[in-house]
């Protein structure tokens, strides 16, 4: 318990060190926002703000109440990338086959998968449906409608881990690795957009269930995450 008392102490060390070296009116950097490290297992369950900067738990572990589900548990991250970093980046650790909606990645409350929303602009989604992964772009898939996904990947996932990275108009994935830049391949406004007017530098985490509370998109098979900034 001692080494984890000196994390609050390192870190605030650092920022000390930061605020010091930088000079006046320097641009924000990610040296500070970089040390930010968050962790959830979701079976004991248990999470820890390692350096409490940038994750807030929305939707704390809770039991999942899909068949076959029983034993593991759900949760919602809200992600806020620190000023002067880029992206964020999400381990996944899985240690199942992963059965139905594992992980759903959005700009917006209102997520549930399959890309659009109710009522906002700011759409984007990464979703794994099974050991399908699939990227949705903004403003598509509104209410009803299902529109196809920019990319689709069949992946190996079970007793795996995937690396997931976000960014603004950019997301990347891998084992194999893959990257959609919505800069490079002219989709800007399609993709995440961090910042965005109405959730600033957020994007949303759904794990074992999709961002937006809906009964029939959960599942299981995510273990362990881990979140970190760059």
């Amino acid at each position: 318990m001692k080494g984890a008392r000196t994390v609050p102490i390192l870190a605030a060390t650092a920022l000390l060190l930061v605020v010091l070296a930088a000079p006046a009116g320097a641009q924000p950097t990610c040296t500070f926002g970089g040390l930010g490290l968050f962790f959830m297992d979701l079976k004991l369950p248990f999470s820890i703000n390692l350096v409490p900067i940038g994750v807030t738990v929305l939707s704390p572990p809770t039991l999942s109440t899909r068949q076959g589900c029983e034993d593991w548990y759900e949760a919602v991250l809200q992600i806020t990338i620190p000023d002067g970093c880029s992206q964020a980046n999400i381990w996944i650790e899985f240690t199942d086959f992963p059965r139905g909606w594992t992980i759903n990645l959005g700009d917006s409350l209102t997520n549930d998968g399959y890309g659009g929303a109710t009522s906002e602009g700011d759409n984007a989604e990464l979703q794994i449906h099974h050991d399908r992964l699939s990227v949705f772009p903004a403003l598509f898939g509104v209410g009803d409608d299902v529109f196809s996904p920019l990319a689709e990947h069949g992946l190996i996932l079970q007793d795996g881990s995937l690396k997931l990275t976000v960014g603004n108009q950019r997301v990347s994935w891998g084992p194999p690795y893959a990257v959609l830049d919505g800069g490079f391949l002219g989709l800007n406004t399609r993709l995440f957009s961090i910042p965005s007017d109405v959730d600033g530098r957020s994007v949303y985490l759904g794990v074992n269930r999709v961002i937006a509370d809906n009964e029939d998109r959960k599942g299981c098979g995510v273990r362990r995450v881990l979140v970190s900034f760059e």
